[in-house]
């Protein structure tokens, strides 16, 4: 039985991308928060990790909460941050469709925003 998902691709319009913001606002180095500034566990360990820089539209910063504790992570600046705030990440994907060999539509997931783990903070 054929999978009613895979027919009509080739029947839509194609849509134009949406523009991109004008202008992003440069935030002045005060207002650059890469740690938290509310209180945390002593106890949790802690990583090192860069948030990828992604897309000019993208955000500069990666808001992640754990348990009512908010984190405001720099893109593309070496951060320390609670192990709990990597599974966070880790946890946070987005399917995309790719096109496969075949020329058909297929779901793929990826992270939604990838970093890179640098290892145990000090």
């Amino acid at each position: 039985m054929a999978n009613i998902l895979d027919e009509g691709f080739d029947d839509m319009p194609e849509m134009a991308p949406t523009p991109a913001p004008a202008v992003v606002p440069e935030l002045p180095r005060a207002a650059r928060a890469t740690k938290s500034t509310v209180p945390i566990s002593s106890k949790e360990k802690r990583v090192r990790i860069i948030v990828g820089e992604g897309d000019a539209q993208d955000n500069p910063f990666v808001f992640v909460q754990v348990n009512g504790v908010g984190y405001q992570i720099m893109r593309g600046e070496e951060v320390s941050v609670p192990v709990s705030v990597k599974h966070v990440l880790d946890n946070a994907v987005i399917t995309v469709m790719v096109k496969g060999a075949d020329q058909k539509m297929r779901p793929r997931r990826q992270m939604r925003f990838p970093y890179q783990l640098l290892g145990e903070a000090a």
